[in-house]
């Protein structure tokens, strides 16, 4: 029986090798069955089995954890590959024939709030999108009670939609990606290194002074790829492409307190936008898919230049902390939640070199599946409703518009913007 499948990630920095010698392994389960934060300990050994090592399984107290439940959750002994239970399966019948690659991908029975699948889903294939299988394409990743239900395989098809637009803000750099087998409301993992049995439309690339290559995706079927992988969210660094040292972009994220409107944002961004087009930089907005707004600025990084990532984000520092010196009641550059009621924190740390943004137009794991909207800056105005813009709607949106159509044009040396604001 295949009682239960999904992915995990070590919790500690040891390597799980290391961890598995020296007996106690901490980890998160996202499966169909067992989620959140556990422990695998060695026990001694015990010489009624001829000396064999055992090891105990504990679950951690959070979330998913069940107080009272004992071993309710052992009790479900239905197959997650072809939902027979141990009996069925003990008394024979029909049996489930093929690899066991073909176990672990069998589809369970269809999800009842699944919407029917695209007319192209019913062709042969029809789990594959630009040539990469979609395993367990009925997935539900925004469930339904969070509003309109989207699919592993909706998911995919939205990358396809918008990837041709979105892969020039992703190519050449590392991106890390927020994993959710279950969807939302399970667990997720940040991953930013390659995958075990990584697809031949990734691509592993290796940073100086990192141990681990990192994940990039260069091309629209490597974001197909980390759709399979259950990837909600994509968040790529924000250097020039190919060269990780060189900053490519500065992005402010505008980070409203709870209390605060969003037409308070909206006057946060222009403001902003202001300040740095008269420092010579040209300004780009989008929304984050939550309750903010970045304003980006792309930079042509010379290859002569000296301007490294410490002079970035010192600049970037104190474009934010002008602002908030001037209006202090409404701006504030530290990130201490007791002092930002009523105000929007300027967030200036994205602009690091292992620091990311989430990337134009990537979906985000929250209730509606919202996505970060690149807009025209005549969009930026009083009345602007970010929650508009989801994996159902920006594809449609995207074709009527022609946001950040000369972001290629708008590089601008960060050096000249650095003089003319030390002059100021």
């Amino acid at each position: 029986m295949l009682w239960d499948r999904g992915y995990w990630l070590p919790q500690d920095n040891r390597p799980a090798s290391q961890a598995l010698r020296d007996g106690e392994l901490k980890l998160v389960l996202a499966g169909e069955k067992l989620e959140g934060g556990w422990i695998l300990v060695r026990m001694q050994s015990d010489r009624e089995q001829r000396g064999r090592i055992n090891w105990l399984l504990i679950k951690h107290r959070d979330q998913w954890a069940r107080p009272g439940d004992a071993d309710a959750l052992l009790r479900k002994d239905r197959s997650v590959a072809t939902g027979r239970t141990m009996r069925q399966i003990t008394a024979g019948g029909e049996r489930y024939h093929g690899s066991p690659d073909h176990v672990a991908n069998a589809l369970p029975a269809a999800a009842p709030h699944s919407r029917p699948l695209p007319q192209r889903s019913q062709a042969k294939h029809s789990n594959a999108v630009l040539g990469v299988a979609i395993s367990n394409p009925h997935k539900l990743l925004w469930p339904e009670d969070h509003g309109d239900p989207v699919t592993k395989f909706d998911l995919a098809r939205y990358l396809e939609a918008v990837g041709a637009w979105m892969i020039g803000h992703i190519a050449g750099r590392p991106c890390s990606i927020v994993r959710a087998p279950n969807g939302l409301g399970h667990p997720t993992f940040f991953q930013r290194h390659v995958p075990v049995r990584m697809s031949r439309h990734l691509v592993a690339t290796q940073v100086a002074d990192e141990p681990k290559p990192y994940l990039q995706i260069d091309k629209v079927e490597g974001l197909i790829a980390v759709a399979q992988l259950a990837a909600v969210e994509l968040h790529p660094w924000n250097c020039a492409p190919q060269r990780p040292d060189a900053p490519g972009r500065l992005v402010f994220d505008l980070d409203p307190a709870e209390n605060v409107a969003f037409d308070e944002v909206v006057t946060a961004a222009l403001t902003l936008r202001e300040r740095l087009e008269a420092l010579g930089l040209r300004t780009f907005c989008k929304t984050t898919g939550g309750k903010g707004l970045h304003v980006v600025t792309p930079l042509r990084a010379d290859k002569r230049q000296t301007i490294g990532w410490d002079e970035a984000k010192a600049f970037a520092r104190s474009v934010c902390v002008a602002m908030a010196q001037d209006q202090p009641d409404r701006y504030l550059v530290k990130m201490t939640k007791r002092l930002r009621t009523g105000r929007i924190f300027l967030d200036y740390l994205r602009n690091d070199r292992t620091a990311t943004a989430v990337a134009p137009l990537s979906p985000r794991l929250r209730p509606g599946a919202p996505v970060s909207m690149p807009l025209d800056w005549r969009q930026v105005r009083r009345g602007l409703d970010p929650l508009r813009f989801t994996i159902r709607t920006a594809p449609r949106l995207l074709a009527r518009g022609s946001p950040w159509s000369d972001y290629g044009d708008g590089a601008r040396p960060l050096v000249d913007a650095i003089k003319r604001h030390m002059s100021a």
